[in-house]
């Protein structure tokens, strides 16, 4: 930007040299004029005929000639340059203002064109889509980070398509994207719009050697306000989209007054939780396993709850999805499983311990020899250990 700022306000310079030798020459030939230099020359080289000045003379003569072979040469060869900069600068400025990974524009331009949009607001209402992919992590954990950049590619892609040139895809984080659509003033073309975006996630994406199915919470909000904030905006998004991500699946929420609060306190639960982990305050609650033939005992279930500070308890609903999207979910899993083998070892022999495994666990290369090491640290044979996959709650 400054090597393009600079260039533009040089554009007078070739002028005003061509100004500066213009006039030097006319001073240097009204001098010459008056004092009859070439006669003086001409004089001084006969009288100094034994000092070959006139070889030196024409020598003289033709180095303008050299010179101006030089110079024009140089001046291609400064073109040739500045353009090779300001080519360099113009993708260090896409660099910039573009994610590396799916060339989709990413916050910081997101939030100039957000803003450029905004002053225009009144005649053409703003509308952004906070888009989250649900269950991206365990895509990453099962089939590894390459096959997660691909989904991205793909997702990027997609949305590129359903949004077309009426509007602008942002990766605003991992598996966040962004999409700003301008001028939709109707209500039933904006849901129509909304829902034709929604549908790209009805089918699987193709990454090669395999098809991954991912839903998208989507969370809306519109404005025709001119001068409203972008972060206050984004942050609206956030919050529908927050909305959606309880419902499971591809599901679309508008904002709505209030719903700020409930992203705050998701916020705040998983703040919390992650804290109740450290402090050991997820706690084993056990359920029987029953044979139903003869109603005898064959273990106990060990389920996660979350003892607070006022004596009540949490249930896994409220937050084993909040513990499983923010990559807790490991460390939560391993407190419960310690605190259950502990109390399992003064268990009769014959009782059985079960706990449940969530799927983005098993990314886990080491998983196995965790549980292990878990086991044989507290005494517990592990063959007595039974592991439950679940697909949401515990």
């Amino acid at each position: 930007m400054e090597l393009r700022k600079f260039t533009a306000e040089k554009k007078y310079a070739p002028h005003r040299d061509f100004a500066i030798i213009v006039i030097f020459y006319l001073i240097t030939l009204g001098g010459s004029h008056a004092l009859n230099g070439f006669e003086q020359i001409v004089i001084f080289t006969e009288q100094h005929e034994h000092w070959q000045f006139d070889e030196f003379l024409t020598g003289l003569l033709l180095l303008p000639i050299a010179l101006g072979v030089f110079a024009v040469r140089r001046l291609i060869e400064a073109k040739q340059e500045l353009k090779l900069r300001l080519l360099a600068e113009k993708k260090a400025n896409e660099m910039a203002l573009h994610d590396p990974l799916t060339g989709l524009a990413n916050r910081r331009k997101a939030n100039m064109e957000i803003e450029s949009a905004l002053e225009n607001a009144a005649r053409a209402p703003v509308t952004l889509l906070a888009i989250d992919l649900n269950r991206f992590k365990p895509v990453n954990d099962l089939y590894g980070h390459l096959a997660g950049d691909q989904l991205l590619l793909a997702v990027g892609e997609r949305l590129k398509t359903a949004v077309g040139n009426e509007g602008l895809v942002s990766r605003i984080g991992g598996d966040e994207f962004c999409a700003m659509l301008s001028g939709i003033a109707s209500r039933d073309q904006l849901i129509s719009r909304v829902e034709k975006l929604s549908l790209i996630f009805e089918q699987p994406f193709d990454l090669g050697d395999r098809s991954v199915s991912v839903s998208a919470s989507i969370g809306v909000v519109t404005t025709n306000i001119p001068g409203t904030s972008v972060d206050a905006l984004l942050a609206q998004a956030d919050a529908a989209m927050y909305r959606g991500k309880g419902t499971g699946g591809n599901a679309v929420s508008f904002f709505e007054a209030g719903m700020e609060l409930a992203a705050i306190q998701r916020a705040q639960i998983e703040s919390d939780l992650c804290k109740a982990i450290a402090d050991g305050k997820i706690k084993p609650f056990y359920q029987p396993l029953v044979d139903l033939r003869d109603g005898r005992i064959l273990g106990f279930e060990a389920l996660a709850r979350w003892h607070m500070a006022d004596g009540t308890m949490r249930m896994p609903d409220d937050f084993i999805a909040i513990a499983e999207e923010s990559g807790l979910i490991s460390d939560l899993f391993f407190a419960v499983l310690k605190a259950a083998a502990l109390e399992a070892k003064n268990w009769p022999d014959e009782l059985h311990l079960a706990v449940n495994l969530s799927p983005v666990q098993f990314g886990d290369d080491w998983l196995v020899e965790r549980i292990l090491q878990t086991l044989l640290d507290a005494g517990v044979a592990p063959g007595r250990l039974e592991i439950e996959i679940t697909e949401s709650a515990w």
